[in-house]
């Protein structure tokens, strides 16, 4: 808990100024041998908001045992914890060259992903969506 207070004020020491609407859903450990058990072949992890001086998109393909496969020129990783619901994943912003670490959690129920991408002074916005 205080490693998340710690965060709060090196990220946000004016605090929040914004309200939004959260949600949230069961996760279930996968049965099968996609890590991310949702049903997708071909995906989009965007990014956009923030600190980001342009939102951007790549595309992603599920390969054999559930590997992803970045089809954009831009690098990306990313890896998924069965055992968690959860993933996080280093992106290289097209319009700076600079690599960015991001994080999130799947919706089963959704058959998607959404996360945040930490900046400087704010957050950026991640989903994983067919």
């Amino acid at each position: 808990m205080a490693s998340n207070v710690n965060l709060e004020h090196q990220h946000y020491a004016a605090g929040f100024t914004q309200e939004c609407q959260a949600i949230g859903s069961m996760y279930v450990h996968p049965t099968k041998a996609s890590p991310l058990d949702l049903n997708l072949t071909n995906a989009n992890l965007a990014f956009s908001g923030g600190g980001l001086s342009a939102s951007f998109t790549n595309c992603i393909v599920v390969g054999q045992s559930g590997r992803l496969l970045n089809e954009s020129t831009n690098t990306l990783t990313v890896s998924f914890s069965p055992l968690t619901g959860t993933f996080i994943g280093r992106v290289t912003d097209p319009a700076t060259s600079k690599s960015l670490p991001f994080g999130g959690v799947v919706f089963q129920k959704q058959n998607a992903g959404y996360g945040f991408l930490l900046g400087t002074n704010q957050s950026s916005r991640v989903n994983l969506l067919p």
